[in-house]
Parts: structure tokens; C-alpha cells; sequence
């Protein structure tokens, strides 16, 4: 499977992987209040981690069905992209913006724009390759 944010509509989508490509798109998760969805990754569960942009604070895992797992909150207003890294795979790094943000808001939150880990108890998975 393959699943895509779509920032603006508040939506993820999720496709079906075939050999030619991708197929038979459907709503995954749609109007989850905290924020707007962003970057993703998945881990060896299958559940998906989802950044939440515009204000969520926070990254949502999410599970092979679509419901809410559990949230990782951050000290920074937009995470925008995360994967799986360290030693044994169980640490989530993410990333921020920093963009758009006025200075009495950066001044205020000086994590914006930040890099954090984050201990998820569980294992990610090496990313996909695509030729």
C-alpha cells in the first residue's frame, strides 16, 4: 500500500501498490482536528506516523485501519517530515518549520525550526525504494 497527505484537504490517501503503479485511491484518514497532515513514515507494525502541521504540535501514529494510536507531542508548532533512525531503528527523528512564523512567534518558541528524537517503543522499517 501507499499512503499520501494531502496538507490542504486535511486528508491522507491510501492506494493500492501494483506493478504499474498506483490504483484504487480511498480516503485513509480525513478531518482530525490537531493540525493539518504532513510527512510520513511507517513502522514494523504497520502503523503510520504522521506529522501534523499548521499547529498540531505533535506526530499521530495511526493504525493499519485508520484509527488514532497514540500522539508524540513536540515542542514545536509544525513538524513536518519523520523516519525512523538509531542503532535498533526505535528512534523517530522529525523535522520542523520554521517558515511563515513572525519573529514575536519565534522569539517565543525558539524550538521552531528544530530536529527532535523521539522514543516510540517501536521498531520503523527501512524506507521503500522506488526505480
Amino acid at each position: 500500500r501507499f499512503i499520501t497527505a494531502d496538507t490542504v484537504s486535511n486528508t491522507l490517501y491510501q492506494f493500492d501498490a501494483v506493478a504499474d503503479g498506483l490504483s484504487n485511491r480511498r480516503v485513509f484518514v480525513e478531518g482530525f482536528e490537531r493540525g493539518l497532515p504532513d510527512g510520513s513514515c511507517v513502522d514494523a507494525e504497520g502503523y503510520l506516523w504522521n506529522c501534523r502541521v499548521v499547529g498540531g504540535s505533535c506526530v499521530a501514529r495511526i493504525s493499519p485501519l485508520g484509527e488514532l494510536d497514540r500522539l508524540a507531542e513536540l515542542p514545536c508548532s509544525w513538524p513536518t517530515s519523520c523516519a525512523f533512525g538509531g542503532p535498533d531503528l526505535t528512534t523517530l527523528y522529525v523535522t520542523s518549520a520554521r517558515f511563515t512564523m513572525s519573529a514575536d512567534h519565534l522569539t517565543a518558541n525558539p524550538q521552531e525550526g528544530g530536529l527532535f528524537a523521539v522514543a516510540t517503543g517501536v521498531r520503523g522499517v527501512l524506507p521503500s525504494k522506488f526505480g
